[in-house]
C-alpha cells in the first residue's frame, strides 16, 4: 500500500471491508495525533505547566464522520498560588487566549506551530498504524477461518 498524504490514508480506510475498518479508524487518527500533541507540549511556554500536562488528543465520531481533537483536555483543570493567592487553573478555559494573545497578552501559539511542523510525520505515524492494524486484522480473520 503506498501513502502519500492524509487524503490517501483517508481512502485506504475507506477501502477496507467493515470488519477490518471497524476500530483502525481510531487508531490511525490516534498515532497521528501522537507527533502533533508531543510538539504542542514542547512548544508551549514553560510557565503553563498545567496547560502543558493538559495537552492530548480525542477521537470522536461527529456527524459520522471520525476526527481527532488536538488541544487542552478537560478534567486537568488545577489550584494554583500567583502571588500569595490560590486559584482553580482550567486550561480549558483559557488555551485559546495563550494560543491567540488577547489585548493584555501577546500570541504565544503552540498548536498551530505543532500542527505546521509535524505534517510528514502525522502522515508516516497514521501508514505505520493502518498498516499494523490492517495486519492483524487480516491475521485474526484467517486465523477465524481454519
Amino acid at each position: 500500500m503506498k501513502i502519500t498524504g492524509i487524503n490517501d490514508v483517508a481512502k485506504a480506510l475507506q477501502a477496507l471491508p467493515d470488519e477490518i475498518r471497524r476500530n483502525g479508524e481510531a487508531k490511525t487518527l490516534r498515532a497521528g495525533a501522537r507527533p502533533m500533541v508531543k510538539t504542542a507540549k514542547a512548544k508551549v511556554s514553560r510557565e503553563s505547566g498545567t496547560l502543558r500536562r493538559a495537552i492530548g488528543a480525542n477521537v470522536k465520531k461527529l456527524r459520522g464522520v471520525r476526527t481527532a481533537r488536538i488541544g487542552a483536555r478537560s478534567g486537568w483543570g488545577r489550584e494554583v498560588t500567583v502571588k500569595g493567592q490560590t486559584q482553580y487553573r482550567n486550561p480549558t478555559q483559557y488555551s485559546h487566549l495563550v494560543e491567540y494573545g488577547t489585548a493584555h497578552s501577546a500570541p504565544k501559539p503552540f498548536i498551530r506551530p505543532a500542527v505546521e511542523t509535524t505534517q510528514g510525520e502525522v502522515v508516516q505515524e497514521m501508514a505505520k498504524a493502518l498498516d499494523k492494524h490492517v495486519t492483524n486484522a487480516v491475521r485474526k480473520l484467517k486465523s477465524r477461518k481454519r
